[in-house]
């Protein structure tokens, strides 16, 4: 995977038994992308929202290793808002998810 500006490039393979992703059978494959969230300058915190999943729970903050893992089933409906706050500022990334190339399922 490459981060570029704010665009996400790559392949995401098929995945199956994916049980650390969700305890639910029905989450368990498909294509995943793990992404890891830092700022230059260190932000004080960093939230990230996850668009156009199944379902969505808005801004999340992130724990102290800032990643994520997200299940992609429509790259070009989803798409990722990082916020990030630095004392009384916040800036606003969107990353976009519509150049991944997701492998098909193989029967």
């Amino acid at each position: 995977m490459e981060v570029t500006g704010n665009q996400v490039t790559g392949t995401l393979h098929y995945v199956t038994n994916f049980t650390g992703f969700s305890g639910d059978p029905e989450l368990q494959e498909g294509n995943y992308l793990a992404l890891s969230f830092d700022t230059e300058p260190a932000a004080d915190k960093i939230c990230v929202e996850f668009v156009g999943a199944l379902t969505t729970h808005g801004p999340q903050e992130l724990d102290s290793d800032k990643d994520i893992c997200v299940r992609i089933t429509d790259k070009n409906k989803q798409y990722i808002v990082m916020t990030a706050y630095k004392g009384g500022e916040e800036s606003r990334r969107v990353i976009k998810l519509d150049q991944l190339v997701l492998e098909p399922k193989q029967e």
